[in-house]
């Protein structure tokens, strides 16, 4: 029944010389010379070497069943299947980088790596995957066909010994080198973007500096935005809050034509510190009115695709603002946004149903009107 382990080993060793015939390839096949061609190589002689690499694996278990490294002074059989078998693996992931040697020494598709290895380190990574595979092979051939008497001839033993090492040292070394020059790459990168940017911030600073009350509110934008840099995010936050026509100023841009702007205002009313006056009633609730006209715009209801991702991603801010601007309005001049809120909650679950905000968005709302009612029934009469 052993002998079957033959199988295996026989296509193992087809495969491996179909991977050192790539490698030896004088010149790639026609058609195959440009770049995405060439990338394209990679994987075709990475397949052969992985699936050799697969069936020897499956070969050395099966000689440990079959009592093959029974000369191991490793009494416990399980133990012996671990130490063998974890081995191996260890084996390839050291070798593993020769693979990559070999491949950049055939002129199918050339060197491959930015900074060629010195040439004894690429000849013993590409022996080490090229003629070390076809030793192991035999060798376990050996172990499953020879003689008992001669099974554990020490020379065999030895000349795999070898060729193990070459593999393991060659290897490391080779997967070292590119380790470092992946960190030191990743450095040098990380430092390009640091420096990028510093520089953007030190140009937003200069210009932040600059900005003053008199200045457009919507030019504000990009000091407040969640890609401005946290610190002149919260200072400009802060002195939006001590502008002394920002409520006039807000109530203008919530009223405007530009969709971007009125988003923008509502975004401030959420995120600057102030207390609302009734002035901003009916501009929030016209801005609010546009987003729910916006979302059943942008998908009729009852059309085919639901696509509830897309509302999730691009009209959850929008949501959430109105939900604080309800808030802020209740609390500061007592003015109840309920119907707004409403009017947002079902363009909502007419337009997307199954989206996320369909299922959260009605249960916000609930809570948010809780609120309401007892900062309503807090807040004096007029009169």
């Amino acid at each position: 029944m052993k002998y079957l382990l033959n199988l295996p080993l026989a296509i193992a060793a087809l495969l491996q010389a179909w991977f050192v015939g790539l490698v030896v390839m004088p010149s790639p096949w026609p058609g195959w010379e440009d770049g995405p061609s060439r990338g394209a190589m990679v994987l075709v002689m990475l397949e052969p070497v992985v699936l050799a690499w697969l069936l020897t694996g499956i070969s050395i278990f099966g000689v440990l069943l079959a009592g093959g490294f029974d000369w191991l002074p490793i009494r416990p059989r399980w133990l012996r299947i671990v130490v063998v078998l974890g081995g191996s693996m260890l084996v390839a992931i050291f070798a593993a980088p020769c693979v990559f040697a070999a491949m950049a020494t055939s002129a199918a598709i050339g060197v491959i790596d930015a900074e060629p290895l010195p040439v004894i380190l690429r000849m013993s990574g590409t022996f080490a995957v090229t003629v070390v595979p076809f030793v192991v092979i035999g060798w376990l051939a050996w172990l499953i066909d020879a003689p008992p008497h001669l099974r554990d001839a020490a020379p065999c033993r030895l000349a795999v010994a070898i060729g193990l090492a070459i593999a393991v040292i060659s290897g490391g070394i080779i997967g070292g080198e590119a380790l470092s020059d992946e960190i030191r790459v990743s450095r040098a990168t990380a430092e390009r973007y640091r420096e990028w940017e510093d520089a953007d911030k030190a140009t937003l600073n200069a210009e932040y500096a600059k900005a003053g009350d008199a200045d457009r509110l919507f030019s504000w934008r990009r000091y407040t935005d969640r890609f401005a840099p946290k610190d002149i995010r919260q200072a400009a936050l802060q002195r939006l809050a001590r502008r002394p026509t920002l409520e006039t100023d807000l109530a203008a841009a919530l009223a405007s034509g530009d969709a971007d702007e009125s988003d923008y205002a509502l975004f401030l009313v959420q995120q600057v510190q102030f207390t609302p006056t009734v002035a901003l009633e009916a501009p929030l609730r016209e801005a609010i009115s546009r987003i729910s006209r916006k979302i059943r715009t942008v998908r009729e209801p009852g059309s085919g695709n639901d696509f509830g991702s897309y509302l999730d991603d691009w009209f959850g801010e929008h949501l959430a603002a109105a939900l604080a601007a309800a808030r802020k309005m209740a609390d500061g001049p007592g003015v109840d946004l309920r119907s707004s809120l409403h009017e947002l909650q079902d363009a909502v679950i007419a337009t997307y149903p199954d989206s996320k905000a369909a299922k959260s968005y009605p249960k916000q709302v609930a809570a948010l009107e809780k609120h309401i009612d007892s900062a309503l029934a807090a807040h004096p009469k007029a009169g």
